[in-house]
């Protein structure tokens, strides 16, 4: 049997979230003034819209723009945002061992500081001691340096076209705040703060950088494998099959190291199914469920939690039993199969039996047929958006018996 089409940047499909390029600052952004109630947080690119409604549904959040990759949004001060922005406060140090709270779907998270109208040329490169010196930005980077400490680094990107590069800007930014407020110059093992600027045809956002690697990997401790999904992005697939319930029955049928199921243990479940070929792959993922982060406040009883080291044409379920299924097959890459769209098909004649009547499917593949594929077995799908993962196109489809 053939190998399942792989997408290129020709193919066409309609997918249902479509966002902004990178070159596109919202105005309303544009506009901010320094040291406004203004945060972004960075997602996998196709993936904006499913954190926006995080950000507006946890966080009772004002979303300010969306551009690719990036959520720009101002929380309202009250329940979480309260606790999660007040972390924002303390030293870095110590904000590895607090609970982050809601904002899953989230990479990484920074708080605006300033926006400033430079040039293309290379003359912007020299501008900056005057941008920093302007009496109110001054005065939030003096604030930075008492919240975070001395030593910093400044990472720059860089959109449209300039005489200068990212690395001569982050250069000269940090010179100017060296000088102007005797911050010293640290690197990746030894810094305070971390400093973002995004330039884009000129204009220049300014960022503080209010996470580190703990935040975006769930602490110290969760264990990941060849070809595992970020958690931010196990997590937005999570949410893109519709509002956890207390009810739910849950299953991975490749579940891999488990960081879908892991993702969806952050809310209540009747029950979670997990589901891989792999042996390592099961023993991780039950550690990594049994040792997920203190904040997750769902149940953990052992017969809640079903791992199976089985292919998962194996699998020995009821007919009408699952309510939804999440999951990230191979894709005959990193993770190598002999029979690609013949796995792929077995997968949905089984699903077509587990799942209840109008039970749900997100499925992440760079199968471009799928749809097509599953519409044999009585399904529709849909391609909500496309995204670039380990150098691949993938489509995110939502599936609905």
């Amino acid at each position: 049997m053939s190998m399942p089409h792989k997408p290129d940047r020709n193919d066409i499909v309609q997918c249902v979230y479509e966002t902004p390029g990178a070159l596109y600052i919202p105005e309303s952004v544009r506009r901010r003034a320094p040291g406004a109630f203004l945060y972004m947080h960075t997602v996998t690119p196709g993936l904006e819209r499913i954190a926006a409604d995080e950000c507006t549904e946890k966080l009772n959040a004002e979303i300010i723009g969306v551009t690719r990759g990036k959520v720009f949004f101002s929380p309202r001060a009250q329940g979480n945002a309260d606790t999660l922005f007040a972390q924002a406060a303390l030293p870095r140090s110590k904000q590895a061992a607090l609970p982050r709270l809601d904002l899953k779907c989230a990479d990484n998270i920074y708080e605006f500081i300033f926006t400033a109208q430079t040039t293309a040329t290379r003359e912007a490169l020299f501008s900056y001691e005057r941008v920093l010196s302007d009496k109110r930005i001054s005065e939030i980077m003096r604030g930075l340096k008492r919240r975070f400490g001395d030593t910093c680094i400044v990472n720059a990107g860089i959109a449209g076209r300039h005489n200068y590069s990212r690395f001569e800007a982050a250069e000269a930014f940090g010179a100017a705040a060296e000088k102007l407020f005797g911050l010293t110059r640290g690197d990746y093992k030894n810094r305070d703060m971390e400093l973002r600027l995004d330039i884009i045809d000129g204009t220049m956002l300014a960022f503080v950088k209010l996470t580190d690697a703990s935040f975006r990997h769930r602490g110290t401790d969760r264990q990941f494998q060849k070809g595992a999904l970020r958690p931010a992005l196990a997590h937005a697939l999570v949410l893109a099959s519709g509002a956890p319930r207390g009810e739910d029955i849950f299953l991975d049928p490749f579940c891999g190291c488990g960081n879908i199921l892991a993702e969806r243990a952050a809310y209540p479940y009747k029950r979670l199914i997990g589901c891989d070929i792999e042996a390592e792959a099961v023993n991780r993922a039950e550690y990594n469920i049994q040792n997920l982060p203190a904040y997750v406040s769902s149940p953990r009883e052992p017969a809640a939690v079903s791992l199976y080291n089985y292919d998962m044409r194996l699998l020995r379920l009821d007919g009408n039993s699952v309510d939804i299924i999440v999951t990230n097959p191979p894709w005959g890459g990193q993770i190598k199969t002999d029979d690609l769209e013949g796995l792929y098909a077995d997968f949905l004649r089984l699903a077509a039996y587990w799942l209840k009547p109008r039970g749900r499917m997100v499925i992440l593949t760079p199968f471009a047929g799928l749809p097509k594929l599953a519409a044999g077995y009585g399904f529709n799908a849909a391609a909500l958006c496309r995204i670039s993962l380990h150098g691949r196109l993938a489509y995110v489809y939502k599936v609905i018996k």
